[in-house]
């Protein structure tokens, strides 16, 4: 949410302004304050939590409705749309044929409380619904949430840019720079939505999308507002730029964006598998075990995946090492042949080595290349392979032995069993 306000808070000087379209330009200007996209993003907030992770679409709705008039008419000075005005000053709140980027801009928190991608488009599409009726601004809405959900989840920008490509039909090949030279200054969807996302694709941190987003021009409050909010669930925001939101937003909004970010702290760390195991590392028990598994069943189903370290021909490795270095992941291709590599324990028993990252991987062996495989595909190979133990989870430090026993019924889905030799390790 301090992605959305900062990029709100930043756009807010340039919104339709004559500008020389460049990253150089002042962050904050005695202009510099929230707009509707920040009043409307804490609304959707508000919304999402008072419905709970499970609110079907009645309650959801009917939430986001009672918010969204509530902080319009909370805030009537934050230069909302024509449109949305009437809509939440009438005594009717019915939805609107509009293919503006008002749904898209606030949608943030979608992208942030939920376990998988269907849960989170499906709550991104009732957070438009209410307002817009048009297909197009409720597809702008389901992608910026998508986005999130997959840069939280550790998805590089390849894929990510692949899959929005392929799900929303979205032209994001084109560089910042050249949509300079041709982006109009209009607040629709289809212009503003792969711009911003364009920008968090490029960007080299949390500033750098911000500064993307507004160096295009136009409406450069939404635009940065999208941007940044995206670019929130993959780079660390500044400190500095936290502080200048708080300085910016009223003490009501800053009370609930301070519960929002506890909300979603506590979210973070059940899937959180490197608390997890640190947790169970400290105590072996079976109350500390299953924390370990949800961790892991969440990322599973969010699509996060497993970092193998493989072995190659010394041919082959002599022909990647020239493009890639060791210590990196490599692109899976019909003329490389990686084999995963196991780790023997003292029993003598063999296990499949999987990381959670390839920087994990890197503390103990940095000589080597790693493939991403989804975690599902790692455990259900384990299983295929004869004489495997299990898998073994960041084995360089905090190590956590994923027994073939475990593996199994984790998979059925059934309550796990802590085994003994887990519990002596």
């Amino acid at each position: 949410m301090y992605g959305a306000i900062f990029g709100d808070i930043v756009g807010s000087s340039y919104e339709f302004r004559e500008t020389d379209k460049t990253k150089l330009f002042r962050l904050f200007t005695e202009e510099s304050q929230f707009t509707d996209d920040t009043v409307l993003s804490l609304a959707v907030a508000k919304s999402l939590i008072e419905a709970g992770p499970g609110g079907d679409e009645t309650a959801v709705k009917e939430k986001l409705v009672n918010n969204l008039v509530n902080f319009g008419k909370s805030f009537p000075d934050a230069r909302f749309e024509e449109h949305f005005k009437t809509w939440f000053e009438g005594e009717t709140h019915e939805p609107y044929d509009r293919l503006d980027n008002g749904a898209a801009m606030r949608v943030g928190a979608a992208g942030w409380l939920f376990d998988t991608v269907e849960r989170t488009r499906e709550v991104a599409r009732w957070t438009a619904e209410v307002t817009h009726s048009n297909p197009e601004a409720v597809k702008a809405a389901e992608a910026i949430a998508t986005v999130i959900f997959l840069a939280r989840n550790d998805w590089n920008n390849a894929t990510i840019q692949h899959f929005i490509q392929r799900e929303f039909g979205y032209e994001l090949t084109r560089s910042i720079e050249d949509l300079r030279t041709d982006s109009a200054a209009d607040d629709s969807c289809a212009n503003t939505v792969p711009q911003a996302i364009r920008a968090f694709l490029e960007a080299e941190d949390f500033e750098d999308a911000v500064r993307g987003a507004v160096s295009l021009g136009g409406d450069t409050d939404t635009l940065a507002c999208m941007a940044g909010t995206m670019a929130e669930a993959k780079f660390e925001i500044p400190q500095d730029f936290k502080e200048e939101v708080q300085e910016r937003i009223t003490q009501n909004m800053g009370k609930l964006l301070a519960d929002y970010e506890n909300i979603v702290r506590k979210l973070e760390e059940r899937r959180d598998v490197l608390l997890q195991i640190h947790n169970f590392s400290e105590e072996h028990s079976k109350e500390l075990l299953v924390p370990v598994l949800n961790a892991l069943s969440i990322r599973m189903r969010a699509g996060c995946l497993f970092f193998m370290p493989v072995e190659l021909p010394e041919e082959e490795v002599a022909k990647l090492s020239e493009k890639i270095p060791k210590g990196n992941v490599i692109p899976l291709a019909r003329d490389l042949h990686p084999q995963r590599r196991s780790i023997a324990t003292n029993d003598g028993k063999r296990w499949l080595a999987a990381f959670t990252s390839v920087s994990e991987g890197n503390k103990g062996d940095a000589e080597t290349y790693y493939v991403g495989e989804p975690i599902s595909f790692t455990l259900q190979a384990c299983m295929q392979i004869q004489d495997c133990a299990g898998v073994v989870i960041n084995a360089w430090g905090e190590r956590f032995f994923f027994t073939r026993e475990m593996i199994e019924v984790f998979l059925s889905k059934k309550e796990p069993e802590v085994q003994d030799d887990q519990a002596e390790r």
